[in-house]
């Protein structure tokens, strides 16, 4: 294993910290020495879904990959999608739909559009923000 894929004692890469503290010019850095933002840390996360989950979009943009690292799940069905809805974090979820990323995906409790929406706004059911692409349709709640 390359020097910057190994974990630190939190059980992160390089690329996993630099994507959850929201530092794009370290995951930059981290890419262009080989990171594998394919690796998982000891909770079966991968970078991705670790900016998600923090709201760090624009480190999510900074990866420029698509839907094969934004769809990819943990054992249990979570995706960086997922990880962003369940934590209110609209940008990031943007980010990852702008990605192509799948929003009809669930892990054991959640779907990740409606628990976006739950989130973004729970006293109601419109989101946060606005159209997205759901099963490769586009649905427009009222503001």
């Amino acid at each position: 294993m390359a020097i910057i894929n190994a974990l630190d004692a939190e059980g992160n890469t390089a690329a996993m910290r630099a994507a959850m503290e929201g530092n794009v010019e370290a995951l930059k850095a981290a890419q262009a020495s080989g990171a594998d933002l394919n690796l998982r840390n000891k909770d079966g996360k991968t970078a991705a879904m670790l900016a998600a989950g923090a709201g760090n979009a624009e480190v999510l943009r900074a990866m420029k990959r698509g839907p094969s690292l934004v769809n990819v799940a943990t054992d249990d069905g979570g995706t960086p999608a997922m990880s962003a809805a369940c934590h209110g974090r609209a940008d990031a979820l943007m980010a990852l739909i702008d990605m192509g990323a799948t929003l009809d995906v669930q892990d054991g409790a959640h779907v990740a559009l409606p628990s976006a929406f739950r989130v973004a706004r729970p006293s109601t059911s419109k989101p946060a923000f606005g159209p997205v692409r759901y099963s490769h349709t586009v649905v427009g709640l009222d503001p």
